[in-house]
């Protein structure tokens, strides 16, 4: 605002800093009990006082924009690198898959096998959304922030889980998981590389503004009510003094001449 406004030139400041401190002592905010915010902005021009009020309502709303934007463009660019590298990876599994059905002439896995890889593709998808999701709070979270310690220990529970899954021993069964594993990783990382890229191009105001303000009809200082008692007290008090002063005089005067008489 002091840049926008060029209020060190009106403030007479000659640092940036003193300006910001006289801009400060001449603004209130007030909150209300419905959660509105109240901003007023005393000046001596009323048209820069109203647009200075007004300006704060948008650049609250700009510096929060810039922020959830930002965040919203670190995740899609964290989850996009994620998301081609899991396609490559799911190519490849599948490939694999195919080669050795191709050699082997490989026969179903029994329903407790087919489960337990469901199982396990379950868990290594949450440990790479997990992962996802603590790599992108470590870019603006410290280690810690509540976030970054909740996302930990998700992602060490499910560590757990994977490390009790059992050992299947066939090769078959482990490109089967494989591919389930990144079949279901893609999937969770595509959906969130849709969220991200909404909230990416979200567009949506973060400041409401009630009542915009306007230039005032009347100063609150000073008062002209105020001015104009005190002035008349002070002509009073002054006018009051001077007859006493001539009085005192035109005495002071007269017992002079009557005792030269």
């Amino acid at each position: 605002l002091v840049d926008r406004f060029d209020l060190m030139k009106v403030y007479r400041a000659r640092r940036r800093g003193q300006a910001i401190t006289i801009l400060q002592s001449r603004s209130t905010f007030r909150l209300g009990e419905s959660g509105t915010v109240v901003v007023r902005v005393e000046d001596r021009d009323p048209k820069r006082a109203a647009d200075l009020a007004n300006a704060y309502a948008e650049e609250l709303d700009r510096f929060n924009r810039e922020i959830r934007m930002t965040k919203g463009r670190r995740t899609r660019l964290f989850v996009e690198q994620r998301l081609k590298e899991t396609q490559q990876e799911l190519a490849d599994a599948e490939e694999a898959l195919r080669r050795y059905g191709e050699r082997h002439h490989a026969v179903a896995l029994s329903s407790d096998q087919l489960s337990a890889v469901e199982g396990g593709a379950r868990l290594f998808a949450n440990q790479a959304a997990l992962e996802v999701q603590l790599g992108v709070a470590r870019q603006y979270a410290s280690e810690s922030s509540a976030e970054v310690r909740r996302l930990r220990v998700q992602l060490d529970e499910v560590n757990r889980l994977i490390g009790a899954l059992p050992d299947l021993g066939l090769e078959l069964a482990r490109l089967m998981r494989t591919v389930k594993i990144q079949e279901q990783v893609f999937s969770l990382l595509s959906a969130q590389y849709e969220e991200a890229r909404i909230t990416e191009a979200r567009d949506v105001p973060t400041v409401e503004v009630l009542d915009r303000a306007d230039p005032p009809e009347r100063r609150i200082w000073p008062r002209r009510g105020l001015l104009t008692a005190l002035g008349f007290a002070i002509s009073a008090f002054a006018a009051t003094a001077w007859v006493a002063w001539n009085v005192r005089r035109s005495r002071g005067a007269h017992l002079s001449d009557t005792g030269g008489a």
